[in-house]
């Protein structure tokens, strides 16, 4: 699963223009439009079902529902949006792996924005 998890990991951020964690509606069909992801009216709609995830009406795929839309799978649940939120935020070369490099831009900046960690807020 390790593959199929690296795979989809490296596409969903690709199609995540915005890059907040979710695709919307929007951003999917530009994937399929552009050629990111090969795939049908129908296909689309069925990857689509997987997107309300709480019911509130919103199209918008979180990395594991677009998981378990592609490979009818469920994601390892030791995995959480948030974890995988700030995986992204800390690859900041987007090479799918957070060096050294990376670590020191991303201190880099914060330092220069002062507080990273608020103990009563965790991270900010």
């Amino acid at each position: 699963m390790s593959n199929d998890l690296d795979l989809l990991w490296a596409v969903f951020r690709r199609v995540d223009r915005s890059r907040d964690g979710i695709v919307s509606r929007k951003e999917l069909a530009v994937a399929a439009q552009s050629g990111i992801l090969s795939m049908n009216e129908t296909t689309f709609k069925a990857i689509l079902s997987f997107a309300d995830e709480d019911d509130n009406g919103n199209e918008e795929l979180t990395f594991a529902a677009f998981f378990r839309a592609l490979t009818n799978k469920q994601l390892d649940q030791r995995i959480t949006p948030s974890m995988l939120k700030l995986f992204t935020l800390l690859d900041v070369n987007n090479d799918g792996f957070v060096d050294k490099q990376d670590l020191k831009k991303v201190i880099a900046v914060r330092s220069a924005a002062k507080s990273w960690i608020d103990p009563s807020r965790g991270l900010t």
